[in-house]
């Protein structure tokens, strides 16, 4: 038996039917913002019937809100906050953007998101709170961290102070150089979801963000040094 589940996140209608006994595991990852209600029309509808579903339809319905999400741009990095004032790393998934979001928040930092940093037409980036993935390492099983959890979560839009393009090497230190506005905006431009379907809007909002932001890019070690590194230099931006 399927229980039927509509409702909409950030504006975008979505409909799912879930096999019964997997339901309260599937309500644990429904995206932010998510408001209960009837079907509409225009939603895009998926089929849960196995826990395989259940991861494989949270990335498609994620990334079918950061493509069609009104007013807003998604880019892929991550988004943590200090004093007001985001640093964001862009990556695609499976580069460490849950790791060093995770490492930033141990540090002091205002969780805003793991997989998508939204950005409004000021350049400013708005919560998108989902659970903190982190995969399983070696000795450390996969865990799925809930944002209520956290010491601090993003409710307000804040700008983009730091933009950091930085590739994990196991056997490297924080390795980065200052790149101009001009190449970091195209920089986000490239970890936009909708850079195809919505190019005009994805420019004016990523250059927008780029305005007053500090650009870096390179290599990292570990999550705890980076971000140690990412606060410091939000210090001197």
């Amino acid at each position: 038996m399927a229980v039927r589940i509509d409702g909409s996140s950030l504006g975008v209608a979505l409909s799912f039917d879930v096999a019964a006994d997997l339901v309260p595991r599937f309500e644990a990852v429904l995206p932010p913002r998510w408001v209960a209600g009837s079907e509409s029309g225009d939603a895009r509808s998926w089929r849960v019937e196995t826990e395989h579903d259940i991861d494989r339809v949270r990335g498609e319905l994620e990334l079918h809100l950061a493509e069609h999400v009104p007013g807003l741009i998604a880019v892929h990095a991550c988004a943590v906050a200090f004093d007001g004032r985001a640093v964001l790393v862009p990556g695609r998934s499976l580069s460490g953007k849950s790791t060093i979001a995770a490492a930033l928040v141990d540090q002091g930092g205002t969780y805003y998101s793991d997989e998508y940093a939204l950005l409004d037409p000021d350049g400013q980036v708005l919560p998108y709170a989902r659970p903190l993935t982190l995969r399983a390492t070696g000795a450390e099983p996969a865990r799925l961290i809930r944002p209520e959890t956290l010491p601090a979560v993003g409710a307000e839009p804040v700008p983009v102070a730091v933009v950091a393009h930085v590739r994990y090497d196991a056997s490297a230190q924080w390795d980065v150089h200052a790149i101009g506005p001009g190449e970091g905006t195209l920089a986000l431009i490239d970890n936009a979801v909708a850079a195809q379907t919505r190019s005009a809007e994805v420019l004016a909002h990523c250059a927008a963000a780029a305005r007053h932001a500090t650009f870096v890019r390179g290599r990292r070690g570990e999550a705890a040094d980076a971000a140690a590194q990412l606060i410091a230099l939000l210090a001197a931006a």
